[in-house]
């Protein structure tokens, strides 16, 4: 605005004044390309947010199960830390550890083979990398949460089974089977 003042009536033939535009417009242009980027990664966080919102809620579920035990036994207090730092190290799991933990499953003698298929499985969907099958993307997104959801509540349930006393490893089983099953009420016809 101060070229414009100070250009006179010249100002087209001003080459500052008509850098300054240009540099300008592209300044414009690339706000422009951030803005429209800065929207695509925002779809996409909220993308993922609704896809792996039932892992959450899964979570927050067992959660409220293991707070359950206190009422059996009032040494079973489980902290709200341990719990959030149990339930972020399970999903850090990564290619490298998988591929690790298979191969120690595989020199063991006393292994069964659906043992290893399950491991094998699981590393190929818990791993950080890219599935390499053809499934499409809601499908493999909905593998994911199933499989996070499943390997959470293993990990929990070996966890809080240590401190437990044996007769009580079974009522948090059933705890954690009835907060499971709250959210997604068994059909009346599958007793049928």
């Amino acid at each position: 605005m101060l070229t414009l003042r100070t250009s006179g009536h010249e100002i087209l033939e001003s080459d500052d004044f008509v850098n300054q535009l240009e540099e300008s417009k592209k300044v414009t242009e690339d706000i422009n390309i951030k803005l429209t980027t800065s929207k695509h990664i925002e779809e996409r966080i909220e993308e993922n947010r609704k896809t792996f919102k039932p892992v959450a809620q899964h979570g927050a579920r067992l959660y409220f199960a293991m707070q359950q035990l206190s009422q059996l036994d009032p040494m079973y207090h489980f902290s709200m830390k341990w719990f959030r730092d149990l339930f972020l190290t399970c999903f850090k799991t990564d290619e490298a550890e998988s591929e690790q933990d298979e191969q120690s499953h595989l020199d063991d003698n006393d292994v069964d083979s659906s043992r290893i298929e399950k491991k094998v499985g699981r590393a190929s969907v818990v791993g950080v990398g890219k599935p390499k099958d053809a499934r499409p993307a809601k499908e493999t997104k909905q593998m994911r949460v199933n499989q996070l959801k499943m390997m959470f509540r293993e990990v929990l349930y070996k966890h809080v089974c240590m401190s437990l006393f044996e007769h009580h490893k079974l009522l948090f089983a059933f705890f954690m089977a009835i907060r499971v099953h709250e959210s997604n009420p068994i059909e009346e016809q599958t007793f049928a």
